[in-house]
């Protein structure tokens, strides 16, 4: 899912530290109203567009790791390997997450592959021809209960923390190849059509995210932003863009946008959450 060449591993905290999958907190700026970006690698790749935005305002912090939806009492085995923990996505580390919004509340935004997680490892195909092949690091429930059903109760967890409102960002569409080495093959080829993906097969796969996220809507002091409106139905009906114009790409592989289509996501949600927050 990750790959490490990816916008995630820019941000580096005042001591010298990747942010990305630290287990300790990054916090950059130093206003009175704090901003967590809670996540796992889709929202680390977009995150430094966040930063370049809102930490001359506000304390943001940087509460990620790859692979590792946000969720009290789910933890993730070491790859290849099914009784280890991979200490990165632990009881402890997710806790930690929480107990740092506990202390210092303010906005969090969410944002994970949602579709892998629900689906329990099933990575994307887009019916075109590009079949994602990845493996899965399965993540458990230590109570027995759906990876789904874990993160709907963070969630509404969260919510009810005094002084915490929860802005959940609807999926990234995925694309299923790498979209910077299609671009360079298309050029070899000569060729300058625009590349893009069928949003009938985003909207089934995401469709039970789509689920999961109208039940948390209902909930008080949490909102739900759309992010595909930016990319599918958009310039082309019924396909999802990974460029517009030709050339200017929006990912930086086959499923984290770029620093283009970060700014696009960070324009989108801070424009959404102004008109939400009056601030």
């Amino acid at each position: 899912m990750l790959k490490e060449e990816s916008l995630s591993t820019r941000l580096i905290d005042n001591q010298g530290v990747q942010c990305f999958g630290n287990r300790q907190p990054c916090l950059f700026g130093d206003g009175d109203k704090y901003i967590h970006l809670l996540g796992d690698s889709h929202l680390g790749s977009i995150s430094p567009s966040f930063v370049d935005q809102l930490a001359d305002k506000y304390s943001v912090s940087i509460l990620q790791s790859g692979e590792c939806l946000p969720a009290l009492n789910v933890q993730k085995f070491r790859a290849g390997s099914s009784n280890l923990i991979d200490e990165n996505c632990d009881l402890n580390y997710q806790m930690q997450r929480y107990n740092f919004i506990k202390k210092h509340p303010g906005l969090v935004i969410v944002l994970a592959r949602y579709p892998v997680y629900f689906s329990n490892g099933v990575f994307f195909n887009n019916m075109e021809g590009g079949v994602e092949r990845d493996i899965y690091r399965p993540m458990i429930s230590t109570r027995g209960k759906s990876i789904t059903k874990e993160f709907e109760s963070f969630m509404v967890t969260l919510s009810k923390i005094p002084g915490v409102s929860v802005a959940i960002l609807n999926s990234v569409p995925e694309v299923g190849f790498n979209v910077p080495r299609a671009a360079w093959e298309r050029w070899l080829r000569g060729h300058n059509s625009l590349l893009t993906t069928s949003a009938e097969v985003f909207a089934d796969r995401n469709s039970r995210t789509e689920f999961v996220l109208s039940n948390l809507n209902s909930s008080q002091n949490i909102s739900i932003i759309d992010l595909h409106p930016l990319f599918c139905d958009h310039q082309f009906p019924k396909r999802c863009a990974v460029e517009f114009p030709v050339n200017n790409l929006f990912y930086q592989d086959d499923d984290h946008l770029n620093s283009t289509g970060a700014g696009m996501v960070t324009k989108h949600v801070i424009d959404l959450l102004s008109l939400l927050t009056n601030d």
